[in-house]
C-alpha cells in the first residue's frame, strides 16, 4: 500500500476483513474511477498510485473481472509512462483473467507468452514503442509466423 491510507482505504480493508467484499468493492470501483480520471487527464503518476491500491485491495477481495479490468487501466497508465515491459505485463495478465473468466482458447496468452520469449522480437516491439513508430508485418516478419502457429484454428473460437 501507499504511504498514505485514506479513510475509504481503511473502510475496505476493514469491510474486507470482516467478509463482506460486495459494500468493499465499492469502494474500490471508486478509487478505479478515481484512477481513470487521473490518467484521462495524462496524470499517470496518481493513476499508478490508485490502481496499485485498488490491485491490492481487489486481490483480497477476488473478483477476477475487477481485477482484470485494473489490469488493463494499470497497463495503459504504464503505457502513457513509456514503460511498455510493465505495460505488457499488466496486459497480459488482463488477457489472461478474461479468458480464464470467459472460457476461452487461452491463444492470446499462447501468443504474449512466445513474444516474451523471442528477445529479438521483443527489442524491437520496445524500440517501435519508445519511438511511437507504428509497427509494420512487414518490420516483423517473425510475428506473421506467430499469428499463423497460434491463430489458424480458427474453429477454436466459441
Amino acid at each position: 500500500m501507499a504511504e498514505l491510507k485514506s479513510k475509504e482505504i481503511i473502510q475496505a480493508e476493514e469491510l474486507i476483513s470482516k467478509g463482506k467484499t460486495e459494500e468493499a468493492l465499492e469502494i474500490v470501483r471508486k478509487f478505479q474511477q478515481t484512477a481513470w480520471f487521473h490518467f484521462s487527464r495524462i496524470e499517470s503518476d496518481k493513476a499508478l498510485e490508485i490502481a496499485m491500491q485498488s490491485k491490492e485491495l481487489l486481490e483480497k477481495i477476488g473478483k477476477e473481472i475487477d481485477l482484470a479490468n485494473n489490469s488493463y487501466l494499470i497497463g495503459h497508465i504504464y503505457l502513457q509512462k513509456g514503460d511498455f515491459k510493465n505495460s505488457l505485463e499488466f496486459g497480459y495478465a488482463c488477457v489472461e483473467l478474461q479468458e480464464k473468466i470467459n472460457n476461452q482458447p487461452q491463444k492470446l496468452t499462447r501468443f504474449i507468452e512466445k513474444v516474451r520469449e523471442t528477445t529479438s522480437l521483443w527489442e524491437t516491439l520496445d524500440k517501435f514503442s519508445k519511438t511511437s513508430q507504428v509497427a509494420e508485418l512487414k518490420d516483423i516478419p517473425v510475428v506473421e509466423s506467430l499469428i499463423s502457429e497460434i491463430f489458424s484454428d480458427k474453429t477454436s473460437f466459441k
